[in-house]
């Protein structure tokens, strides 16, 4: 007797239905439009050019392992093996002879992300150039995290 009292009381308060059923349904229907298509992959982008320049002389691990990272990065079979989510390479490598070269390229906008690698110091250093887009920025920051 009591529960259908206070279900027939709930059911009249309009208020109540919307916020409790009809809201929350709404506001999942929203996110789920707005996020579910980068979730997915299908959010698509171009390739980031980048280019890696040792400073130091010596062969080291370090730069070595980096190197194969920024590699396999590269590499579209790769990259579509690899849980990532994307059908083509992240970035692509742009070969450079020196550092002033690639700065170069950096103002001439033909490169986006310069990797100063230093195996000695185990240290990487990342330019990125001008007008780069969170894509870009994304790209430098984890490539940078994938060398640890």
């Amino acid at each position: 007797m009591m529960f259908t009292y206070y279900l027939r009381k709930t059911l009249r308060d309009k208020a109540y239905i919307f916020w409790s059923l009809a809201f929350p349904i709404l506001l999942m229907t929203c996110f789920n439009v707005t996020f579910m298509g980068p979730a997915k992959g299908e959010v698509d982008f171009k390739p980031v050019k980048s280019t890696m320049i040792r400073i130091d002389s010596g062969e080291s691990a370090f730069a070595e392992e980096f190197e194969g990272v920024l590699d396999n990065l590269a590499d579209a079979e790769a990259v579509k093996k690899s849980n990532m989510g994307y059908d083509h390479a992240v970035i692509e490598l742009i070969e450079t002879t020196s550092q002033e070269e690639a700065e170069k390229k950096i103002l001439d906008k033909e490169l986006q992300v310069l990797f100063l690698v230093n195996g000695e110091k185990e240290s990487i250093e990342v330019k990125v150039g001008d007008g780069a887009n969170m894509t870009t920025l994304m790209v430098a920051k984890n490539s940078k995290c994938f060398s640890w």
